[in-house]
């Protein structure tokens, strides 16, 4: 089961319970001295790993939502000025030469008194 993809993992575990064994004989000597037998129930596996996995898959979903907004919040920061610099064109365009610049913030649109 460790050597399957991704979602035949998620299928088994969904799915009906399964127990899935593996044998590892050994030997000392040339002669077989022992075996030893190791099972796994799927439904057992998933009930160990819920509470786990729903806090993980909480996390993914707030951080891929939080992601989102902040994309948004920078590319529309960002962006700003390009559409500022597209309605000034727009205008320009249009013929409307004589318009008002918009006032600029920050350091060169301070006042030297």
């Amino acid at each position: 089961m460790v050597q399957r993809n991704f979602l035949h993992q998620v299928k088994v575990l969904v799915g009906s319970p399964e127990v899935f064994e593996l044998d590892y004989p050994f030997t000392k000597g040339k002669q077989p001295f022992g075996e030893v037998r190791v099972a796994l129930s799927s439904g057992l596996l998933l009930k160990e790993i819920s509470p786990t996995l729903s806090t993980s898959g909480t996390i993914v979903l707030l951080a891929l939502v939080i992601s989102t907004v902040l994309a948004a919040v920078v590319s529309g920061a960002t962006l700003a000025p390009l559409r500022d610099i597209a309605a000034q064109l727009d205008r320009i365009s249009a013929g409307q030469f004589d318009t008002v610049a918009p006032e600029v913030k920050g350091f060169a649109g301070a006042r030297m008194n």
